[in-house]
């Protein structure tokens, strides 16, 4: 289990709420399977099967249709591969043995979809 939710204990802020208590081992290991999604996903190339298939089907839409294909699959490739890279930051940053409020961790899960 990646994060255990703690009811208010002693030695916790009663501001806090719900915290949760991290396993930095785990939290590691996942950064890393992240890390190497993001990279996985930015490695992929694009580009060649859209500019090898464009002047296939001459007279046609084909190449504008490659153009636009390439430009929509690269974006969301490079979306993705910046997500997991986040996430992957997030994990590692966190995973020394400390405490988060839920509602602390739900803000960062929550400011990836804010970025374009």
């Amino acid at each position: 289990m990646l994060l255990r939710c703690v009811q208010r204990v002693s030695d916790v802020d009663p501001t806090m709420g719900v915290v949760m208590e991290v396993d930095p081992e785990i939290l590691r290991r996942f950064a890393s399977a992240a890390q190497d999604a993001s990279d996985t996903l930015g490695s992929i190339d694009v580009f060649g099967p859209f500019w090898s298939a464009q002047n296939a089907l001459p007279g046609t839409d084909l190449q504008m249709l490659c153009a636009e294909g390439e430009r929509v699959s690269s974006t969301a490739l490079h979306g993705m591969s910046q997500r997991m890279d986040t996430i992957a930051r997030s994990a590692r940053g966190a995973s020394e043995d400390y405490r988060v409020a839920d509602d602390e961790f739900a803000v960062q899960l929550r400011s990836m979809n804010s970025r374009e």
